[in-house]
């Protein structure tokens, strides 16, 4: 595909800032990754971590679509966006439900703009790429709500019917309403308790 219009178009401005946002993402849960690490969540982690992975792979399409906009080295990229800064420190549990709010944004609004921008101008590759971001981030939004709701109301490791629980460390699974408070078979922590997520 032909990009040497790229870099007049607004379609250009928002891989830009789709660019920033997904790399602000990417650390935002990466920060929130060690939260929970250090809660003692270390699955909970090890999750997070696996869309702060995704956010990654984001941005490096989309700085691959910038790149190809020109044959010559780009000096430097002009952001001109707001970006989520909503999360405190301290609170694990309402960093969840912001990060679900930021995701449910992306997925809701910024994006299928992006796209519908990138289709009208031409860029249908790219318009394709922003709807799929669509999918998935409305995926993320859908797992930090789980994730939000389960923490805020004591039942990431509770479930009302039977689940298999299983250990990260060892392997060790057994089925039942509550997980186990320390593996029987490593000893492990809950922390290390693979998450069940919803479909």
């Amino acid at each position: 595909m032909n990009y040497s219009n790229l870099a007049q178009s607004k379609t250009y401005s928002n891989l830009v800032n789709a660019f920033a946002g997904e790399c602000q993402a990417r650390t935002r849960y990466t920060m929130l990754a060690e939260k929970c690490k250090t809660a003692g969540f270390c699955a909970l982690s090890k999750f997070v971590k696996t869309i702060a992975k995704n956010e990654f792979e984001h941005a490096e399409r989309i700085y691959n679509f910038i790149a190809a906009s020109s044959d010559k080295a780009i000096p430097s990229l002009n952001v001109n966006s707001g970006y989520p800064f909503k999360e405190k420190e301290n609170d694990l549990i309402e960093a969840f439900r912001y990060a679900a709010e930021n995701e449910g944004e992306e997925a809701q609004e910024i994006y299928p703009s992006f796209s519908r921008i990138a289709r009208e101008e031409g860029f249908d590759i790219i318009a394709d790429f922003f709807e799929k971001l669509v999918q998935i981030e409305s995926c993320h939004k859908k797992a930090f709500t789980e994730l939000y709701e389960h923490l805020k109301n004591g039942t990431l490791y509770k479930r009302v019917n039977s689940i298999k629980w299983k250990c990260s460390l060892c392997g060790f699974e057994a089925t039942a309403k509550e997980a186990w408070q320390k593996c029987p078979v490593c000893g492990a922590a809950q922390g290390e308790i693979m998450l069940e997520m919803s479909e």
